[in-house]
């Protein structure tokens, strides 16, 4: 099976930051880009299927996924940092405070 699909996010305001969480089990770190804007980021990636064997039923997504989120606030990308954990990716990306964006697109480093 292979079809454009987003995972679900959730996007908390911690006042001076932002935290996004993703849910993208079986994503592996480099099968993922992340990319900031000024009020954006954008998610992609793929999850790779299993294909030892011939499947009866395949019900779990694999295949490119894609997902931008809009901020109402400017972000500062350059200082966003990723995590992967247990499956969920973890986004902490500071708010713009007093300061100018200047790069057109930074990527993000996941660590894991």
């Amino acid at each position: 099976m292979l079809k454009f699909e987003t995972f679900p996010v959730d996007i908390l305001d911690k006042g001076d930051r932002y935290i996004v969480l993703v849910d993208i089990p079986g994503v592996l770190p480099q099968d993922l880009e992340i990319f900031g804007e000024e009020y954006s980021i954008t998610i992609k990636g793929i999850k790779r299927a299993i294909k030892d064997g011939t499947f009866i039923t395949m019900e779990r997504f694999s295949g490119k996924f894609s997902r931008k989120i809009q901020f109402p606030q400017g972000i500062n990308i350059s200082k966003a940092t990723a995590k992967i954990e247990n499956g969920v990716l973890f986004l902490e990306i500071p708010k713009l405070r007093d300061e100018i964006f200047i790069d057109a697109s930074v990527k993000i480093r996941i660590f894991f």
